[in-house]
């Protein structure tokens, strides 16, 4: 692993750091997985600069039908896949190594959701004293309204026009590893291991973060991007569908509210506790299940069978 970077920006004041585990590809369609960057989507030469005037029409390739157009929900298996693979190439099978002592194992998306999300419900299981995680995404919205789809298809048609991609025949979906270090008010330490999606890198593999538009709270993207450890977004101007401007930013230089940049840390901190303690009693063929209701939060101890269960055969054997 590299070292701990501390965060800083807003965060400066903040006792708060992260550090790269590995970057990666995850086919979702077989599951395999390509340590590196060398599947990344790269950025186009002519748009690697501060400044870059366009004119793209978004709306052109909209079809209302195309079955990217859904709710993908979460795939926690990219996180286990990763963690098999990265053990195999270190020879070890001591996992808290692996995960350098985290708590608590998931995606960047659960750290969002938990703090940002209104209805929600995740599934925890207890493993090695690590605490893995997984979304119940049988109660996602696997159906999007037009509106939805449309705002949907302008991120991702953004993101193909901005980056090429050496392997298109593959459904790579690329991904970064990281480790936060978080500390609460009380002085203790909360390690969390998750990996996050990368939209590309530029011509010096540094990671980006693309928007088509600004309609995202400055304030979200920031700590998505701290989170992933990625120092640059690429902003469009997206109106109704028309880009005429590309402005690249350094992440550290958003305007943002900073007490609500705080606000976010302190409460994912808190409730990551909750849940912590709340899974501390867990037998081994026992789930906890988190749920959200309009934000308000539910625990229920259920026993583990095949539509809960988040570790899957080989990973438990493997690590066991």
């Amino acid at each position: 692993m590299d070292s701990y970077v501390r965060w800083s920006g807003v965060y400066s004041q903040i006792d708060i750091s992260s550090r790269k585990v590995g970057d990666f590809c995850f086919d979702e369609d077989s599951g395999e997985i390509s340590i590196g960057l060398e599947n990344f989507p790269k950025l186009k030469d002519e748009y690697d600069k501060k400044e870059t005037d366009v004119y793209w029409d978004l709306n052109e390739t909209f079809e209302p039908d195309n079955q990217l157009l859904s709710d993908p929900g979460d795939n926690h298996e990219e996180t286990l896949r990763f963690l098999l693979k990265h053990a195999k190439a270190l020879g070890t099978i001591n996992l808290a190594d692996l995960v350098d002592n985290s708590k608590v194992v998931c995606n960047r998306n659960c750290i969002k959701t938990i703090v940002n999300g209104r209805n929600w419900e995740y599934f925890f299981e207890r493993f090695n004293d690590i605490l893995f995680v997984r979304k119940n995404n049988s109660i996602k919205q696997t159906v999007l309204d037009e509106k939805e789809k449309v705002t949907l298809h302008f991120g991702l048609e953004f993101e193909n026009k901005l980056f090429n991609k050496k392997d298109a025949d593959r459904n790579w979906k690329s991904k970064s590893a990281v480790v936060t270090k978080f500390h609460t008010k009380d002085g203790e330490e909360l390690k969390v291991f998750y990996t996050n999606q990368i939209d590309g890198v530029d011509i010096n593999n540094a990671t980006i973060e693309a928007k088509s538009g600004q309609t995202t709270e400055k304030n979200i993207i920031l700590t998505q991007c701290k989170l992933g450890m990625v120092e640059t977004a690429l902003f469009g101007n997206c109106d109704k569908g028309i880009v005429t401007k590309l402005r690249k930013e350094q992440v550290d230089g958003f305007t943002v509210d900073k007490r609500n940049a705080r606000k976010f840390i302190e409460y994912f901190v808190a409730k990551m506790n909750e849940i912590l303690k709340e899974s501390s009693q867990l037998l081994e063929n026992q789930i906890l299940v988190v749920s959200c209701n309009d934000r308000k939060i539910t625990y229920k101890i259920d026993v583990k069978d095949e539509n809960n269960q988040v570790l899957f055969p080989e990973f438990k054997e493997f690590f066991q």
